[in-house]
């Protein structure tokens, strides 16, 4: 697929799980591509090094920190979402992230596709 066909400026996508190995890669790919990259972990020491490294090469990131097993933390997390950015265009559970229930009615009541 070449750039053209992969544009995502001006998009923001949250990363689930962005942290390690597969969900960093996941989270590069949308930051690479000129959209705004939201990598999304329980603890925030666990994804300062792929969100320095990703602003380092010149992608756009924003680290947030929530436990998608908790309703009140994943209420938050949309709400901060949207205050910052307005609307969420793509969303990807990556690597070891699980998602539960919580998460999956959270979605559905924000409108949200889920794939």
């Amino acid at each position: 697929m070449s750039a053209a066909e992969f544009d995502l400026k001006g998009r923001t996508a949250l990363i689930n799980g962005a942290s390690r190995v597969i969900g960093e890669a996941i989270a590069r790919k949308p930051a690479d591509h000129g959209d705004q990259a939201i990598l999304n972990i329980r603890k925030l020491d666990n994804v300062k090094r792929a969100f320095e490294d990703i602003m380092k090469t010149g992608g756009m990131a924003k680290a947030l920190t929530c436990h998608t097993g908790e309703s009140s933390r994943i209420n938050q997390l949309f709400d901060s979402i949207q205050k910052q950015f307005g609307m969420l265009d793509i969303m990807v559970t990556g690597g070891g992230a699980i998602v539960n229930v919580s998460f999956i009615n959270a979605v559905r009541r924000r409108s949200l596709s889920f794939f």
